[in-house]
């Protein structure tokens, strides 16, 4: 795996119109993958975009890799989601992610919150996020 992603890439890179659709393009083709996410996530960019097939798709692929679930990481997600109001599941099972895999960067467009968002060692998420 080459990166943890975050939803707003993704969507960008498949929305033209998005602001960051430049960024996400350049950014995916850096981090080529696989990708490691979650199901939250991916749940978030169909419901975002309607590309529930292309999504699938990539999952049965492997270019999209599941590395956590709300149930193996409900502590973890848990602790995000007390810290602060403005996280959400989603962004929640990134950080419990990037606790398992510190070495890999996320992926994110969502730059504002995620470097407020703190690992249980209470270090930054590694990012690469539009300026």
């Amino acid at each position: 795996m080459k990166a943890i992603l975050d939803a707003g890439p993704l969507i960008a890179a498949w929305d033209k119109s998005d602001a960051y659709h430049h960024w996400a393009q350049t950014t995916l083709k850096k981090y080529s993958g696989p990708y490691l996410t979650t199901e939250l996530v991916l749940g978030e960019v169909a419901h975002m975009t309607g590309k529930d097939a292309a999504i699938f798709e990539g999952v049965r692929t492997g270019r999209f890799i599941i590395g956590g679930s709300l149930k193996t990481d409900a502590a973890a997600m848990q602790r995000v989601l007390f810290a602060c109001a403005h996280r959400d599941l989603a962004d929640a099972s990134i950080v419990a992610l990037s606790e398992k895999e510190p070495h890999l960067p996320v992926l994110t467009s969502d730059k504002r919150h995620f470097s407020t968002h703190r690992r249980a060692d209470q270090t930054a998420l590694p990012m690469v996020a539009p300026q």
